[in-house]
């Protein structure tokens, strides 16, 4: 008798996903018909039940649950302006000591945007006559002279003049609140740690699409075929440790059975006596 445990044969990856496949192929008529019987009689019955509860969801929803949420979401409004309104500027003005000479570029530059945005379209006096001279420099090179036109044109170049100056300074506005918008936190997020600014997400069908998606009604290498076949690979290596302990076992068992019987004999009448 030996005690070796042979190791189990290597497992034949082509032959079982032969093997696995073709029982699908095999068995994919069966599940067919039943599928084809049976999946439109679950159907009907889940849009019946559907149809027999909806109207009570639809209640149900109306009357305490959107009324409960609505409550829900008015107090927490409440209490996140309350928040802001009683922690927001403490918590800015710690930022803003945090870099005092960032706080005090960011105000200059605010200061300077909302002086221009007042300003308007108002022309400084340098800005003035630096248009009445390009007027009269361009009527002097045409050989016009100054009359009632020229007055005409510096009047609609200056009036042009002022819109594009308007437009210059609401551009310097706007650069100047990206600028603080970027370099500045968010008081909600310091505050209340979410964002002021929540981007609407959409949401995504692909995951309702993927159940339906091509490659799912033949797959040789399924959880389940795997399973099993690792279990039996598990199970004959089980089987096999198991058989080498039951010889050993039993060869210890002898063993200590025959020291038992020779030794009384070497106590008595051998050279151990």
């Amino acid at each position: 008798m030996g005690t070796t445990v042979k190791a189990p044969k290597p497992r034949d990856y082509g032959k079982e996903t032969r093997d696995t496949l073709r029982s699908q192929i095999d068995l994919m008529p069966d599940l067919f018909a039943a599928e084809s019987k049976f999946q439109p009689q679950y159907a009907q019955m889940e849009m019946d039940i559907a149809n027999q509860i909806t109207p009570q969801m639809l209640d149900l929803y109306q009357n305490q649950i959107d009324p409960a949420l609505r409550q829900i979401q008015s107090r927490q409004r409440e209490s996140d302006v309350s928040d802001i309104e009683q922690l927001g500027p403490r918590a800015m003005a710690a930022l803003d000591k945090m870099d005092p000479q960032k706080a005090k570029l960011m105000k200059t530059m605010m200061t300077q945007a909302q002086e221009g945005v007042d300003a308007g379209g108002r022309l400084t006096g340098m800005e003035q006559r630096q248009y009445q001279q390009n007027v009269r420099g361009g009527q002097a090179a045409r050989g016009m002279g100054m009359g009632p036109s020229s007055a005409a044109y510096e009047a609609a170049e200056l009036q042009l003049g002022g819109e594009r100056r308007r437009g210059q300074r609401q551009q310097n506005a706007y650069q100047a609140l990206a600028t603080r918008h970027a370099t500045t936190a968010d008081p909600f997020m310091a505050v209340l740690g979410r964002s002021s600014q929540n981007a609407m997400q959409s949401q995504s069908i692909l995951g309702q699409a993927q159940g339906m998606g091509p490659g799912q009604l033949f797959n040789p290498e399924s959880g389940y075929a795997g399973a099993i076949h690792g279990g039996n690979y598990q199970g004959e290596l089980a089987a096999r440790t198991a058989t080498a302990a039951n010889k050993s076992a039993l060869w210890g068992a002898g063993i200590s059975a025959v020291g038992s019987a020779v030794a009384p004999g070497f106590g008595k009448g051998g050279r151990w006596s």
